[in-house]
């Protein structure tokens, strides 16, 4: 569960008991989440003014052994018990990065969790990804991979607008990375625009 101010939480489901509660110092009053997604172990949010982050969770047994730690809220610099980097790594390549916002949505690879897409109000489809080729886990920094670009000006010569309210990969098969991907985009304006990116 993500709430307005910034903390993240897991609930039991059963019960309602918070096992796990983190703050991402960030985000304020006036910013919300766009995104919330567990990718294999992977918890991954956006907010609407670009503010994106990646934690390893912690598996069942470590939040029950440790619920009294877990429960108590911490500021984003705490996150670095739960993500597998060094601290001194964390800080050096400040892997908590800000994308260009608004953002409307945002979503992970659903077999990739280093690599994600988002879209907004005036913000066209950006995929991003870690920069680590060789160790996808290591969430240390990330660069973008690739971006739409808007359709030609219309006959007035005025340009299209620009508006992604969601959006989803569409590879359910196992293909590998290096034959690309499928996405899919709708848009506030009732489009639905599909795009294949290969590699």
């Amino acid at each position: 569960m993500a709430r307005r101010g910034g903390s993240l939480q897991i609930l039991d489901a059963k019960s309602g008991y918070v096992k796990w509660d983190r703050l991402d110092a960030r985000v304020d009053a006036d910013d919300m989440f766009v995104a919330l997604e567990e990718i294999n172990g992977i918890l991954f949010w956006c907010t609407n003014l670009g503010y994106f982050g990646f934690v390893k969770l912690a598996d069942e047994a470590e939040l029950e052994a440790d619920s009294a730690a877990v429960i108590e809220q911490i500021t984003l610099q705490g996150l670095e018990d739960l993500v597998s980097l060094p601290l001194d790594l964390s800080w050096a390549n400040h892997f908590y990065q800000k994308l260009k916002g608004p953002v409307s949505k945002a979503r992970c690879h659903p077999r990739f969790p280093g690599l994600f897409a988002f879209g907004g109000k005036e913000v066209d489809l950006e995929i991003w990804r870690t920069t680590s080729e060789t160790s996808p886990g290591d969430f240390i920094s990330f660069t973008r991979f690739w971006n739409a670009k808007n359709v030609r000006n219309d006959e007035y010569n005025l340009k299209q607008p620009v508006w992604i309210s969601d959006l989803r990969f569409l590879d359910e098969e196992q293909r590998p990375f290096d034959r690309g991907f499928r996405l899919a985009t709708c848009t506030r304006f009732h489009q639905v625009c599909p795009c294949y990116r290969s590699c």
